[in-house]
């Protein structure tokens, strides 16, 4: 697998929605100083990197931040962003399958009717987060946005299968895409991830 597309919004320097597509092989990011090269190698990093994003420390560096004007004192402020979105898309299916295999864990499948379910791009380029969605991932089988996967032994639908290391294996090798998203708002102290 490789990085086919990373897209950044609020984050540190990149106030507007940043996409950039990237080709099997090597990549070169060229720009300007202070252009942000440096913030899309972090935010890869912050999705498909060592550490999962919930134990990475965020700070108000890590969100756009501007100067405005407090209309009641006239002095400048700063002015921290409310969100940030990192998202980074994988194609292609060679990846270690040894290396899976070495799961222990089963790991948890659900579906959404569509990706509306779990953001979209507003009018203005910005993005809204179903915040409320990502904040109660362990309630999954209570989410509207979630579709009926099966049933269980007694017959009751569920909404999440929980399968073994072989079946993410099958997953993989019949993906043509696979996205990780990360959004953060500091207002709920919120961190979530998940794959689609």
């Amino acid at each position: 697998m490789h990085i086919s597309k990373f897209t950044a919004f609020n984050f540190r320097s990149l106030r507007q929605v940043v996409s950039l597509r990237f080709e099997g092989g090597r990549n070169v990011i060229v720009g300007k100083n202070n252009s942000g090269k440096s913030n899309i190698i972090k935010g890869i990093e912050i999705l498909i990197g060592e550490k999962f994003p919930t134990y990475i420390n965020f700070t108000d560096n890590d969100f756009y931040t501007y100067e405005a004007v407090d209309e009641d004192t006239g002095e400048f402020r700063e002015v921290v962003s409310d969100n940030l979105y990192l998202e980074v898309e994988l194609a292609g299916r060679d990846f270690d399958e040894t290396l899976l295999n070495t799961i222990k864990k089963q790991t948890a499948f659900s579906r959404v009717e569509n990706s509306a379910s779990l953001y979209h791009k507003l009018e203005n380029g910005e993005f809204k987060a179903n915040y409320d969605f990502f904040q109660s991932l362990d309630d999954i089988e209570s989410r509207p946005e979630v579709i009926v996967c099966g049933e269980n032994l007694g017959g009751r639908q569920k909404k999440t299968e929980w399968k073994k290391p072989e079946n993410l294996i099958a997953f993989f090798k019949i993906s043509k895409d696979n996205q990780t998203l990360f959004f953060v708002n500091p207002e709920r102290m919120m961190k979530s991830q998940v794959s689609v």
